[in-house]
């Protein structure tokens, strides 16, 4: 097998199949956690892979190491909406106009590294938070990222649920 330098550490190598080596990039926790893309992130916010001269998105290479291959016209949405989880439990396949209602229904602006609107990293823990009249409020704070994301979910539910009555 041939083998390339590697795009992201830029030392060392690592086989050209994407089988083989994109699971390293994966961080595996609970069954129903997301299991976050640890590798390079497109500009956009997604996982990104390199694989014979070309930027392969994760969650796609994630979802055929899984599943098998995507039908032609078809994407991988992330159930969770974090674009950067890899965890099989969380893609589906859909197409690009489920993706946009999906993305509709649950509010979903993602504008910082955690691929989370609202959910940023502070310190060794997680921060959820929303604006109100320009005041901001802390929806959680702690140690889970995965309860960032529920407390933003929630909040966005009941935004929705305001706005829909």
């Amino acid at each position: 097998m041939k083998a390339c330098r590697d795009p992201i550490r830029g030392n060392g190598r690592f086989p050209r199949n994407p089988i083989e080596s994109a699971w390293k990039f994966v961080s595996i926790s609970g069954p129903d956690e997301c299991w976050p893309w640890i590798g390079g992130v497109h500009i956009k916010g997604y996982g990104v892979f390199y694989s014979d001269s070309k930027n392969l998105k994760a969650h796609r290479i994630i979802y055929q190491l899984s599943f098998g291959q995507i039908p032609d016209g078809k994407l991988i949405m992330h159930k969770c909406n974090n674009k950067l989880c890899c965890n099989p439990k969380h893609l589906q396949i859909g197409t690009d106009l489920e993706n946009q209602a999906h993305a509709g229904i649950t509010q979903v602006r993602r504008t910082n590294t955690s691929g989370r609107t609202g959910v940023q990293k502070k310190g060794n823990g997680w921060r959820a938070r929303t604006t109100v009249n320009r005041k901001s409020i802390i929806l959680y704070q702690g140690p889970s990222f995965e309860e960032a994301c529920k407390a933003r979910d929630l909040w966005d539910a009941y935004r929705l649920t305001e706005i829909l009555t």
